[in-house]
């Protein structure tokens, strides 16, 4: 794997079901995409693959795993990611 979190916050956040849903521990800073955008309110760490729950407006919500190091093999960059390799 190459990179590493610039903790732009584009990995924790996802579109599912036309829903935004976010990490339910997601800090925001700056608009996301930007260099130091986001924070975690309660990890000093994150690994790859580590449970989170991402969480609607409306209180829906889905488990997922944490990818903090990218772009993982075979993965592009997301779109609103700052991080350059």
């Amino acid at each position: 794997m190459r990179g590493s979190c610039n903790c732009c916050g584009a990995c924790c956040v996802r579109e599912i079901d036309g829903k935004e849903h976010r990490c339910e521990h997601l800090i925001v800073l700056l608009p996301i995409g930007q260099p130091n955008a986001t924070k975690c309110a309660i990890h000093d760490f994150r690994y790859s693959g580590m449970p989170i729950r991402l969480k609607a407006e409306d209180g829906s919500s889905i488990d997922e795993r944490c990818i903090p190091e990218y772009p993982l093999r075979g993965e592009k960059l997301l779109p609103t990611c700052s991080y350059r390799p």
